[in-house]
């Protein structure tokens, strides 16, 4: 999609691309003590004398947040358009779901760790979610989730409906499909969320990050987002606690539902 970019992923210690720490140690060697070196290395300044521009990940979205001094949700279109075909498939594929509100969920990143585990709610907290009725779950949730579809299930008599032909890690134009068909997507901050939020997809984030919460891209109200306005934040700012975020959820989605019953559909 850019061929005039270059994209270099710093090396790592971990995960299924790992270099030993000597390695990973050598590739930092004579990077400036002030740059990041846990995404600058050796390499991506070695490319940058070369081409003369160099920009992070999370710099590329402040750049484009920034372009022309607008903020993107300010366009009266979405910024990503999905395949309508693909579309078709999963719309047909939800009509042979039982129940009449079909909502996307996504509750954590796909790895664990101290910090996602504060930033991201725990499927067992879902319970006033999970409990309402006629209400289709389908997963958006691309890791393995197994054990706690077991522990839903025997909780809460919950069942994730999964489409079958769609590979939830891989499969990348059909999860946006996917999450443009149903009436909602739940979601934290993860790309599951940025990606229904970019195709359009009314969205809602379970916004619960310790360090930071997503209020820096909230309008005034501290609930719809200032780069795609079809997601609205549940925020623990507001809310203080996660028991009430999740009632809000509920509420949020019982309010969904009427509007469904009243007006036939609450998909655009």
């Amino acid at each position: 999609s850019f061929p005039g970019m270059v994209f270099i992923a710093p090396s790592k210690c971990s995960g299924k691309f790992a270099v030993s720490a000597e390695q990973y140690n050598a590739d930092r060697e004579g990077v400036p003590p002030n740059l990041d070196q846990a995404r600058v290395t050796r390499l991506v300044l070695q490319e940058a004398s070369r081409s003369g521009d160099i920009i992070l990940s999370e710099d590329i979205l402040s750049h484009y947040m920034m372009k022309e001094g607008q903020f993107p949700e300010r366009r009266h279109d979405s910024l990503l358009k999905v395949d309508e075909r693909l579309l078709d498939e999963a719309r047909a594929w939800l009509n042979t779901l039982p129940r009449k509100l079909k909502v996307g969920l996504c509750w954590r990143s796909g790895m664990r760790d101290m910090v996602r585990n504060e930033s991201y709610i725990d499927i067992s907290e879902m319970g006033p979610v999970l409990s309402l009725k006629d209400v289709d779950f389908v997963s958006l949730q691309y890791s393995d989730t197994r054990e706690e579809e077991a522990e839903i299930k025997e909780r809460f008599d919950c069942v994730l409906q999964k489409m079958p032909s769609v590979d939830l890690k891989q499969d990348i134009e059909e999860i946006a499909a996917l999450s443009k068909a149903v009436d909602v997507v739940i979601s934290p901050g993860t790309t599951n969320r940025e990606l229904a939020g970019a195709v359009g997809a009314k969205t809602i984030s379970i916004t619960c990050t310790p360090v930071m919460p997503d209020l820096w891209r909230t309008e005034d109200d501290n609930r719809t987002d200032t780069i795609f306005p079809s997601i609205r934040h549940v925020t623990l700012y507001e809310h203080k606690t996660r028991d009430a975020m999740v009632l809000e959820i509920a509420r949020l989605l019982k309010e969904l539902k009427e509007e469904k019953k009243e007006h036939g559909s609450v998909s655009e």
